[in-house]
């Protein structure tokens, strides 16, 4: 109930917001509660199959509001061209960024592994990270109202299992990351906080076992922490539906 009032509440109409990973479980509830609580979307595919896949799935009320941006972000020059093609979805201007970029890497132990297999997983989960705030961040960095939201993963606390080590070695990176950027901007207008997922969410009716959680209990996250004027520089930690309605009931 208290989700559904906060999110009821939020209106971000004239706002527009910049979503990475779109075509993902968590980007794309980014994409679809940001939209329903008014915002216009401009979504970041890797690829025009995604774009089309996840737009058609949009519900008829929304999908006005999200355009479908075709890039990739491996390299600074691919990023410097994101950057073109969001300031040009956009109209020149944007309030919001929701970083979520990579996803769980199941291979190990870490010393059975190749140092090609650890650079790919730098590529893939930290540089991305690192090349989209590079690309982004300081287009908002002193734009009244705006957020910067990175999107992690507690397996970057502990290394629950060696098989995934190659992400909880990505994840600590991205940690370091967004402590640096919550430096970096500490007296900056823009509020960077970093949502960290600290339970297997998955697509709702599928969660059948107690280590899973439905992708719906984070429904209110991101229109609460773009509207929040208060948080900045935080890390939102989610392990539960609890938590979640314990940080909007803030």
């Amino acid at each position: 109930i208290i989700n559904r009032i906060i999110m009821s509440s939020i209106n971000l109409s004239g706002k527009i917001a910049v979503v990475s990973g779109a075509s993902g479980l968590v980007g794309n509830v980014a994409v679809n509660t940001l939209a329903e609580a008014g915002a216009t979307i401009i979504a970041i595919y890797r690829n025009e199959q995604s774009k089309e896949k996840s737009l058609n799935k949009l519900a008829d009320r929304i999908k006005t509001k999200v355009k479908g941006v075709v890039s990739e972000f491996n390299n600074e020059q691919q990023a410097n061209e994101l950057r073109e093609k969001v300031l040009a979805a956009a109209g020149g201007k944007f309030d919001y960024v929701i970083a979520s970029v990579g996803s769980l890497i199941i291979d190990g132990p870490i010393t059975q592994l190749s140092l090609e297999q650890v650079k790919n997983t730098f590529e893939e989960g930290f540089y991305s990270h690192f090349l989209l705030a590079k690309a982004l961040l300081p287009l908002i960095k002193d734009v009244q109202g705006s957020t910067y939201i990175s999107v992690t993963g507690a397996a970057g606390e502990n290394c629950f299992f060696p098989s995934i080590c190659l992400t909880t070695i990505k994840n600590a990176a991205q940690f370091g990351l967004n402590l640096s950027l919550f430096s970096e901007t500490a007296n900056s207008a823009v509020r960077v906080n970093e949502f960290r997922i600290a339970v297997r969410l998955v697509e709702h009716g599928q969660h059948n076992d107690l280590d899973s959680l439905s992708i719906n209990i984070i429904h209110p996250i991101f229109p609460w922490l773009v509207a929040n004027t208060s948080k900045k520089n935080q890390v939102i930690r989610v392990a539960s539906a609890a938590d979640v309605t314990a940080h909007i009931s803030q």
